[in-house]
């Protein structure tokens, strides 16, 4: 493992004899490496322009680390890196520095929680106040029965993630009217309308800013009950009506 200047990071290859160059095209955060420190995992921490990446070589997988994500800053200098005996990785950056411990590649690997915020019918906020829709809040409600005059529907939403979020992703879909995901980069107001009356399911999944994604996400039942000439009950009494 080394490198040279502005050309990211060779990787030798004892079985094949042969260098492997990896660099921004691979995920590298720059091109421009400072240092490289390996960890008991055959992972490396390397110190670059404008952040940190951590290599795994056996999955051959990047993950990139900066101040958003808790480094003190992006400033980090040529050959100012040491890792101790007691395995602490520490970084030189302007101003100070940063350090990691061993397994402390838990910044990656930390995945963000999403959560519904507000629930909206014809435009207008629910809240179990309001006594319309929802019995209590939104954050302890998992289904919602609807009439079919309360369109348009719509959602917002949020995730919390103690590294950060604010560069995270999201994906949602309902379920039962769509197929496919939404992705978005920031949290956005999910709205459907004209939505026949049925069962739907809206799925919401956040992912960390290094595309880590949650596996079970939240999920929101809705029901949009039919108008009652479109009932079963309703055929059933109309021959009595004449």
């Amino acid at each position: 493992m080394g490198w040279n200047g502005g050309g990211g990071m060779s990787v030798f290859d004892d079985g094949n004899e042969i260098f492997s160059t990896y660099t921004v095209h691979y995920g590298l955060v720059n091109n421009v490496v400072y240092g490289i420190l390996e960890n008991s995992d055959y992972k490396f921490l390397i110190s670059a322009d404008k952040g940190l990446s951590l290599f795994d070589v056996a999955d051959k997988k990047v993950f990139n680390f900066n101040y958003h994500d808790g480094s003190q800053n992006n400033g980090f200098n040529t050959n100012a890196f040491i890792k101790s005996a007691n395995d602490v990785f520490y970084f030189l950056v302007l101003g100070g520095h940063t350090y990691f411990t061993e397994g402390s590649e838990g910044p990656f690997r930390s995945i963000p929680n999403s959560y519904f915020s507000n629930f909206y019918t014809n435009n207008e906020m629910m809240n179990p106040e309001n006594g319309m829709v929802l019995e209590k809040s939104l954050h302890y409600t998992d289904s919602i029965v609807h009439r079919h005059r309360q369109n348009p529907v719509s959602i917002s939403y949020d995730a919390i993630d103690f590294i950060n979020i604010q560069y995270g992703r999201f994906k949602f879909r309902l379920k039962g009217f769509e197929e496919d995901w939404m992705f978005v980069d920031k949290p956005q107001l999910a709205r459907y309308t004209s939505l026949p009356p049925g069962d739907y399911v809206f799925q919401l999944r956040a992912a960390n800013p290094h595309g880590l994604w949650e596996e079970d996400g939240v999920d929101l039942h809705i029901k949009i009950k039919a108008p009652f000439w479109q009932q079963a009950w309703f055929y059933f009494t109309i021959p009595f009506l004449f």
